[in-house]
């Protein structure tokens, strides 16, 4: 901790690594923009993204992460958090699936073939929240990230349950139709977390604020 607060960071010149654990989601729709919005003026930084794994907390709680983007239920409780957004949940379908077309009830919604995705074997955010509020979902196919899920629904009558922002992102790009879920889920907090050594770490803090400045205009 001595040592990062005394070091200097220059973004124009500095070639560091940041290692950083966050979803495909997250990846796509945050460190993408991010990586284009850095680079005129951080040409030489890198990146090292992974994703989330069943250590990552213990990884984070070693020093061996700079950065953890996740959900805040996912965050380590000993070490500080910033909230970076809140996100909405949709459901996602085949542009050509009919039972997409009118207004998603509770009964249609639970009728319907799902994907569901599985992160390393862990609950989403949406999976533990349906769970704990006893919603009831045929998942027919799992799948092991959400930038795969929307794939999946193509040329099917099966949907998808995944994030706003990923899902908009997608459907410019692909015959997808979002519509509401038919009931009230909490806006997910998708949290900043690094490790409370590395809190005045001139780096990371210009890191940090990088992302927290992008996060603010999207």
């Amino acid at each position: 901790a001595l040592i990062a607060r005394k070091g200097r960071f220059d973004p124009a010149t500095s070639e560091r690594e940041f290692k950083i654990a966050a979803s495909d989601y997250v990846t796509t729709v945050l460190l993408v923009p991010l990586l284009g919005a850095i680079a005129p003026i951080a040409p030489s930084v890198k990146l090292n993204i992974a994703l989330p794994y069943s250590d990552t907390n213990k990884s984070m709680a070693d020093g061996e992460l700079d950065m953890f983007l996740g959900p805040e239920s996912f965050t380590h409780p000993d070490h500080p958090s910033e909230l970076v957004f809140e996100e909405r949940h949709v459901v996602v379908g085949w542009s050509g699936n009919p039972h997409m077309d009118g207004e998603m009830s509770a009964k249609l919604l639970s009728e319907l073939g799902h994907v569901g995705v599985s992160i390393s074997g862990s609950d989403t955010f949406i999976d533990a929240w349906m769970r704990e509020t006893n919603i009831e979902r045929r998942i027919e196919v799992r799948a092991p990230s959400f930038l795969q899920a929307p794939f999946l629904v193509l040329e099917t009558n099966r949907v998808c349950v995944m994030h706003e922002r990923l899902a908009q992102s997608l459907a410019g790009r692909l015959p997808l139709r979002i519509a509401e879920l038919p009931f009230a889920v909490p806006p997910m907090r998708e949290m900043l977390q690094f490790h409370a050594t590395r809190a005045k770490d001139p780096g990371l803090t210009w890191l940090r604020n990088q992302i927290k400045s992008l996060a603010s205009l999207s």
